[in-house]
């Protein structure tokens, strides 16, 4: 979270708000491309990883990862090639018509090795390596952005920001490449296949996740691409970083947990589960009060950190601190869903909220711009989060008491 942060505030003080917001539109519609070509197996290669690996069945886990490598590929270079016959369309919509269709070029190129790093980590992370399914994204990456940054944007201006994202993630690339061979390795000497079911499909429930999750996470950007101005696309997005606590605190959960959830349903020990994900919502609960404190009272001196052009989203930040305030307290409702045989109930929740929140985004991004963004932000969090955190109390059947 601090690389991440660290890298918003170099990206604007080198970057004016403008250009800043056509950076965030960039990287949300690679985003896209992404969470398409990916097809939704990195869910569901944590959740059969974690199985196979824990009865070391190496056969079934080379079998399985050399089908969802596959099927990425074929869909990256598809997306790829589209991307680049279409670039100047995508900037002319959603980039105030600017003529910047370079950078979307270059990040876009490397689609596969994007979503190659994200089907690594659940791979490790399912497998028991945590520590390194976390470094790998969210340690190694933004490090090796902010340095190369430093070395190319002097030499290429606002190219060599998109040049250096694009290396950093081939590297992170290879580095988690060799992570994985090195885990299967560890179990060259288990060849026993099991009876453990699992299918070689494209697993369309997690899919449908995927893409309402993506809207959430990225339609106000796009939206505000589309109805306002390329500056306020950058203050927005400074303000989604200054929420990142409360969204990091619960990945982090999910990372340490979403394995646990598996195992403890596929072997009906459904009693660690409740305990568990009770005892998680409790300390959620009072990090999001100390986090959302923070921000009521501090919201002017954490945007100046990113320059006093950023202090317009004052209000926006606290509507939006809200939404993510009700995301944490809820807990890991939504990995609880998925990891506990419910994605299908978890499936209708985020369908039927992206739904409302793209109308809402639409709405409120026309008529009211940055202030729009932020509102209809907070509401669909507010739905969905709340929705599953119903759902998923009632179908482990828990009790909140005291």
């Amino acid at each position: 979270m601090g690389l991440s942060v660290i890298y918003v505030i170099i990206l604007a003080k080198i970057m004016n708000a403008d250009s800043l917001g056509v950076y965030y539109l960039t990287m949300t519609i690679l985003s896209f491309l992404m969470v398409v070509s990916r097809l939704g197996f990195d869910t569901l290669v944590l959740k059969t990883t974690s199985i196979l690996a824990s009865d070391k069945n190496i056969v079934a886990i080379k079998k399985f990862h050399q089908y969802v490598s596959k099927k990425i590929f074929y869909f990256s270079i598809l997306l790829i090639l589209t991307t680049v016959l279409i670039s100047n369309n995508i900037t002319d919509i959603f980039f105030d018509g600017t003529d910047n269709n370079y950078g979307l070029i270059i990040v876009s190129c490397t689609l596969y090795f994007y979503n190659m790093v994200f089907i690594y980590s659940e791979t490790l992370k399912g497998s028991g390596n945590l520590n390194s399914s976390v470094f790998l994204p969210n340690i190694l990456f933004p490090a090796l952005n902010i340095v190369i940054l430093y070395l190319l944007f002097p030499i290429y201006g606002e190219v060599g920001v998109f040049l250096s994202v694009s290396i950093s993630v081939i590297i992170v690339y290879l580095a988690s490449l060799q992570l994985v061979k090195k885990q299967f390795e560890k179990y060259t000497e288990v060849t026993i296949e099991t009876n453990q079911n699992y299918k070689l499909e494209i697993p369309y429930n997690f899919y449908f996740i995927s893409l309402s999750n993506y809207i959430f996470a990225f339609v106000d950007t796009l939206t505000l691409g589309l109805f306002s101005s390329n500056a306020d696309v950058g203050v927005y997005n400074v303000l989604l970083r200054l929420v990142l606590p409360f969204s990091v605190l619960l990945i982090i959960i999910n990372n340490v947990f979403s394995r646990k959830f598996s195992v403890w349903y596929e072997r009906n020990q459904m009693d660690k589960c409740v305990d568990i994900y009770k005892l998680l919502i409790k300390y959620s609960f009072l990090f999001a009060m100390v986090y959302f404190s923070i921000i009521i009272f501090f919201g002017d001196d954490m945007l100046l950190f990113f320059g006093n052009d950023y202090l317009i989203g004052k209000s926006a930040l606290t509507i939006i601190a809200f939404g993510y305030f009700v995301l944490l307290i809820t807990g890991p409702s939504a990995a609880v869903l998925m990891m506990c045989g419910h994605e299908k109930e978890y499936r209708n929740v985020v369908v039927w909220t992206g739904i409302i929140g793209v109308i809402l985004s639409c709405i409120l991004t026309y008529l009211y711009g940055l202030i729009g963004a932020a509102v209809s932000t907070s509401i669909s969090l507010i739905i969905k989060n709340l929705v599953s955190f119903y759902l998923a109390s009632t179908c482990l059947g828990v009790k909140f008491r005291g």
